[in-house]
């Protein structure tokens, strides 16, 4: 496969920040947490200025995770990628222009991503850890299935009290 393939560590603390009440109903498909309450509570806020922290622990332990670490890690997942489509991804040339580099561009257009995602899912991966990718060290965790290795511990509002609607 080319990928660097590994798990999860088991018991593994994840948090997930939205502002979409449908998710305090479980995650699903390929989905993005954190290993960082600071990264999650970013997202949760970064619409609305209000949101949630699910808080989750792994119950099972995913054994197919790619490890991205590297803009060579990423590159191997994009190269994956276009043999398994038969084209690469039409934002490739935007990720390689990224001024942090490969890895961080792809990580940071979280929508133009979710192409990757579904390929990754649809072969039978179990998902993706990108280490440190934010500010603050947290990382970036796609699960396929996330209900099939997260148990929801805790759901916390959160909101931006300098924010205005």
């Amino acid at each position: 496969m080319g990928l660097s393939v590994g798990s999860l560590r088991g018991s593994s603390p994840l948090f997930h920040g939205t502002d979409e009440p449908h998710e305090l109903d479980g995650l699903q498909g390929g989905s993005f947490l954190s290993d960082s309450r600071k990264t999650a509570r970013h997202f949760a806020l970064l619409r609305t200025g209000r949101g949630f922290i699910l808080s989750y622990r792994t119950w099972r332990r995913p054994e197919r995770i790619v490890q991205l670490n590297t803009d060579a890690d990423a590159r191997a997942l994009l190269d994956w990628y276009a043999a398994v489509r038969g084209a690469p991804s039409p934002y490739l040339a935007e990720w390689e222009t990224w001024p942090e580099g490969l890895l961080d561009g792809f990580i940071r257009m979280g929508p133009e991503n979710m192409e990757v995602v579904d390929a990754l899912c649809s072969e039978g991966i179990d998902g993706w850890q990108a280490t440190n990718v934010y500010r603050g060290g947290g990382s970036d965790v796609m699960l396929c299935r996330p209900a099939k290795w997260l148990k929801l511990v805790e759901v916390t509002p959160v909101h931006d009290s300098g924010h205005t609607d």
